[in-house]
């Protein structure tokens, strides 16, 4: 190995970078932790710990700054920090083993956050009784839908997601042939009727039932249990020119729809869809409270899986306790709604759900063989003391 290689080796291995690396994680939680109570917890993860670095935007300008190490940052220079160490200043021998073990285990759970930011995913599963499902929904991320319904067999989706209608302008694909522009983007709003002595505004939507609406931008809402009512004043373009406006958002349940070159139509603003091989139906939701009250003791939904691809097609039952896990997800008993007539089922995805585990025993069989061996060494002193 050439000097040039050994010291940059040395130097990823020095151990003052181990407590330079520490002190600014130690600063990063106590950032993220201040800003929870301004953003939010999900907001925090995404600004803060998932992510290379934490940037801020220049006063009066869209210009964006890095001005400190994010999560994955530090938590990527941990991991080299803690392997060169090993190249550099660690023997292979036997004594060395329970260091070896508990350096690996902290190395599997800085891997397994990683993979849990960049794979895990967590979506609902809405169902009416006797209603079906081939898709889940994110509670927390938005997208807006123009679908091409002219096909009685089957509809064409463009999916535009909240980021690109955050920035604006033209929504351009090669296959949609209408040109849509997204012209006011609200992260939050409040969308209330018009008043019958309230003036058209000429700058909101022509079409569709948002020229009976009028919106008002309102600050995000951070709180866990909330939700923000993202809107957007969406125009729509042709060849011979403007086609219309429209107020999309997600307190709208009515699809706002158009004709272009004899073909139809329709756009909304809805949580992001997720499609799966596989089809779902609600047979049955079950919800027993305990006597005399309304709190919940048990609820439950029977539903039929229905995958052709794999050969399934069977009932089941998924209750509180008692989750399916099915083709790398698992779907749990979250909650209930409409009188007991919707069943809202979680649907986690995370691909390293092992690696935490996994890490903690690692880590804990390199303590204990470390105290064991610690205890060992001062048994034997004390008998050559005795001796």
């Amino acid at each position: 190995m050439s000097a040039r290689w050994s010291k940059w080796i040395s130097g990823l291995a020095s151990l003052r970078l181990t407590v330079v690396l520490l002190s600014l994680s130690m600063m990063l939680v106590f950032l993220a932790t201040m800003a929870q109570t301004r953003i939010g917890i999900w907001e925090v993860m995404n600004t803060y710990i998932r992510t290379f670095w934490v940037w801020i935007e220049w006063p009066g300008s869209e210009l964006r700054l890095p001005i400190f190490p994010g999560g994955w940052l530090l938590g990527a220079l941990l991991l080299i920090n803690l392997v060169a160490a090993h190249a550099v200043r660690f023997s292979l021998s036997a004594r060395k083993i329970p260091m070896m073990l508990i350096h690996g285990g902290i190395a599997l759970l800085l891997i397994s956050e990683l993979i849990t930011g960049l794979f895990a995913r967590e979506t609902d599963l809405v169902l009416d009784v006797g209603s079906s499902r081939a898709h889940t929904q994110a509670p927390r991320e938005t997208e807006m839908v123009v679908v091409d319904a002219s096909d009685p067999e089957r509809d064409r989706v463009w999916s535009i997601p909240e980021s690109l209608m955050a920035n604006g302008g033209v929504i351009r694909h090669e296959t949609l042939a209408p040109r849509v522009k997204v012209v006011r983007f609200y992260q939050n709003s409040r969308v209330f009727a018009r008043g019958p002595l309230s003036s058209p505004d000429p700058e909101m939507a022509t079409r569709g039932i948002g020229r009976e609406l009028t919106v008002t931008p309102e600050p995000r809402v951070v709180t866990t249990d909330g939700r923000n009512t993202v809107s957007a004043l969406v125009e729509v373009n042709g060849e011979n020119g403007l086609i219309g406006r429209w107020l999309l958002s997600t307190v709208i349940d009515e699809p706002q729809s158009f004709e272009y070159n004899g073909r139809e139509y329709w756009m909304a603003i809805r949580p992001r869809r997720f499609y799966k091989p596989y089809r779902i139906h609600l047979l049955e939701f079950t919800h027993d409270r305990w006597p005399g009250t309304e709190i919940p003791r048990e609820f439950a939904s029977r539903i039929r899986l229905e995958d052709p691809a794999m050969g399934e097609d069977r009932e089941i039952v998924i209750s509180m306790n008692n989750p399916l896990r099915y083709r790398g997800e698992t779907f749990y008993q979250a909650s209930y709604a409409n009188d007991d007539q919707t069943s809202i089922l979680q649907v986690v995805r995370n691909p390293g759900w092992l690696l935490p585990y996994l890490g903690c025993v690692v880590v804990s069989a390199g303590l204990a063989w470390q105290f064991g061996l610690g205890l060992h060494r001062a048994r034997r002193r004390k008998e050559r003391g005795t001796s």
